[in-house]
């Protein structure tokens, strides 16, 4: 037989050794929380004279060359937005806009104009003074406008668009671009920018730092 030296622990002896894993079994409406974070933007349409703004969160690139997908309720109003126009236009909110953020997710759009009603100040993607003829609208205070276009709509579910979509234009603060990386840093050597959002579930926010940040602790 085969002899273990007294030195040289078992496996037995080691799993022994060794703390109990403790787990935690997740309910089924939780199965996706585990993949979180995800990105979080504010979605924003034009429609003639029809303007909307929706929290949006289930979306994800598929590729380098601009593709993504996302998932929108059907009874949204932006849902009626883009399936008329067929394009929107996604924002990334930073630090400090969390409230904002969570207030434009409990809305609807048949409300009434959610951007006087909360104050949202409006531009063309790129910063550029918002025209009366412009077909998009974007938000001043977020740090990166990215104009899309929608290639189909499929059935999530019976409640959900599965929507396939490009990105046509990107446009990003020069302080949230590092060598190609979407990051805050410091401009000439004044204090870095505030992190963007991502989103955890049930109205918890995580920050995107740069790993060197000296603000993280």
């Amino acid at each position: 037989r085969m002899e273990v030296p007294e030195d040289t622990p078992n496996e037995e002896n080691k799993n022994a050794r060794e703390p109990k894993k403790r787990m935690v079994k997740i309910p089924k409406g939780n199965f996706c929380r585990v993949l979180y974070p995800n990105p979080v933007c504010l979605l924003t349409t034009k429609h003639g004279d029809k303007t909307n703004v929706m929290t949006i969160s289930w979306l994800t690139p598929t590729n380098l060359r601009g593709n993504l997908i996302c998932s929108m309720n059907k009874k949204r109003f932006s849902a009626k937005q883009v399936r008329a126009t067929r394009q929107f236009v996604l924002n990334v909110p930073v630090k400090g806009m969390e409230g904002l953020v969570c207030q434009i997710g409990k809305m609807h759009g048949g409300d009434g104009d959610e951007f006087t009603m909360l104050n949202i100040n409006t531009c063309e993607p790129g910063w550029r003074p918002l025209r009366q003829e412009s077909n998009d609208i974007a938000i001043s205070d977020c740090v990166a406008h990215l104009v899309c276009s929608i290639e189909r709509f499929d059935h999530a579910d019976e409640g959900h668009w599965l929507i396939f979509a490009v990105i046509e234009e990107a446009y990003v603060l020069e302080s949230y671009w590092d060598k190609n990386i979407f990051l805050p840093r410091s401009m000439n050597q004044v204090e870095k920018p505030p992190p963007y959002l991502t989103f955890l579930g049930s109205q918890q926010f995580g920050y995107v730092y740069g790993e060197d940040d000296p603000r993280i602790t």
